[in-house]
């Protein structure tokens, strides 16, 4: 197993020694999904993690949980925040 911590990413070689992906990309807070996770909005907005998680919980971010991912509502931020 491989880590590339710069694409946050997990590889694993198969049998025939080819690296498969195994963990998918993050790219990043993109407008035009349906839900973004936390970490993509905080780091959209320019506030800490650790903040983005805690104006979810508090009911400031309109935020849905997805079985253990806590993922922001993007059409309803955007509007909230005056974006679109």
């Amino acid at each position: 197993m491989r880590r590339d911590a710069a694409s946050c990413r997990v590889d694993r070689t198969d049998e025939a020694g080819a690296i498969r992906p195994t963990v998918q990309e993050r790219t990043g807070f993109d407008p035009t999904l349906p839900f973004n996770s936390v970490e993509d909005t905080a780091a959209y907005a320019g506030v800490s993690r650790a903040l983005g998680y805690q104006l979810s919980r508090s009911g400031e971010w309109p935020s849905v949980r997805m079985g253990r991912r806590l993922m922001v509502v993007t059409a309803r931020w955007l509007e909230k925040y005056r974006l679109v």
